[in-house]
C-alpha cells in the first residue's frame, strides 16, 4: 500500500477513535449502547485496515541461517497508530531462531508532530541485553538503524538463538513496549525491567553482536557507522514517554 493510502487509513482511524471517545464521554448521561458499539466497531475496522497497510522493514539477517527479519513499521511519521503505546501490530516475519527485537528512537531534535496518543519510544540510544548475550546458549544480536520522517533515527537490536531460550527470557514486542498476558481476572500487561548495556560498540567487537548493512544486505562486525558519535549521557538512557499534545477530534 502506498504512503498516501497509509496516511488516509491513519486519519480514518483517528476519526473513528474520536467518535468512540465522544460516546464514552457521554457515559455520565444516558448512554446509547448501540451508538457506542457502532463507534467502536468503526474504530476496530479502521485499525484493521491501517494494520494491514503497514509496510515491512527488513531489520536484520539471522546470524544462524541468514534469513531476513521484517518488522511492520510505519516509517512515515511517529504520530501514527503503529507507534502508539501497546499497539499490537502483525507478528514479525522471521525464521525459527528469532527471539525478539528491542528498540530505541533518537528524535535528533526534530518535532514528532502533534500527538493524539501516548508514545513509549524507549531510550534514545541503542542497547543490548546482557542477560541474553551472556547465557551459555549461542544467542546473538543484530544491530540495525532505520529512519522515520522527518529524520528521526530508529535503532533495533534483534536476537537469535539455536536452540531458543525459555519464553520468559524473550524481550516484549517492540515498539508496543509490553507483553500481554491473561490472568483469572482478565488481560494484563507485563512490563519487564531488565539490565541494559549501552556500550554497544564493545559488543560489536566480540562474537555475540553484529550490525546489519541494509544497503549491502550483509552482517558485519567491528566498527559500526550506525552508532551515534556523541558520548552517552544520563538523558540518553532514560525511557522516553511522550504524552498527547492534543485530543483526538473528529477532524483528525
Amino acid at each position: 500500500m502506498s504512503r498516501y493510502e497509509r496516511a488516509f487509513s491513519s486519519r480514518t482511524l483517528a476519526t473513528h477513535l474520536a467518535e468512540a471517545d465522544a460516546e464514552r464521554a457521554r457515559w455520565g448521561s444516558p448512554v446509547n449502547a448501540g451508538e457506542w458499539r457502532w463507534a467502536h466497531n468503526l474504530a476496530d475496522e479502521a485499525l484493521e485496515a491501517y494494520t494491514k497497510a503497514l509496510g515491512w522493514t527488513r531489520v536484520a539477517l539471522c546470524p544462524h541461517c541468514h534469513k531476513p527479519t521484517l518488522l511492520a513499521l510505519d516509517l512515515d511519521a511517529l504520530d501514527r497508530p503503529a507507534w502508539r503505546a501497546f499497539f499490537q501490530g502483525p507478528a514479525p516475519r522471521a525464521c525459527a531462531h528469532y527471539i525478539g527485537t528491542t528498540g530505541a528512537v533518537d528524535l535528533l531534535g526534530l518535532d514528532p508532530g502533534e500527538l493524539s496518543f501516548e508514545l513509549h519510544l524507549g531510550p534514545s540510544r541503542p542497547y543490548v541485553l546482557p542477560d541474553l548475550l551472556e547465557r551459555e546458549e549461542d544467542i546473538r544480536g543484530v544491530l540495525a538503524r532505520a529512519s522515520v520522517e522527518p529524520g528521526h533515527a530508529v535503532y533495533t537490536v534483534s536476537y537469535y538463538a539455536a536452540p531458543l531460550p525459555p519464553r520468559s527470557l524473550r524481550p516484549p514486542p517492540w515498539p508496543a513496549g509490553a507483553l500481554p498476558y491473561e490472568t483469572l481476572s482478565g488481560p494484563g500487561w507485563h512490563l519487564p525491567s531488565r539490565v541494559r548495556d549501552f556500550d554497544v560498540a564493545r559488543w560489536l567487537h566480540g562474537d555475540r553482536v553484529q550490525w546489519f548493512d541494509a544497503e549491502g544486505g550483509r552482517l558485519l562486525r567491528g566498527e559500526c557507522p550506525l552508532l551515534p558519535e556523541e558520548a552517552i549521557t544520563a538523558a540518553h538512557i532514560m525511557d522516553q514517554v511522550l504524552m498527547p499534545t492534543r485530543p483526538r477530534t473528529l477532524s483528525s
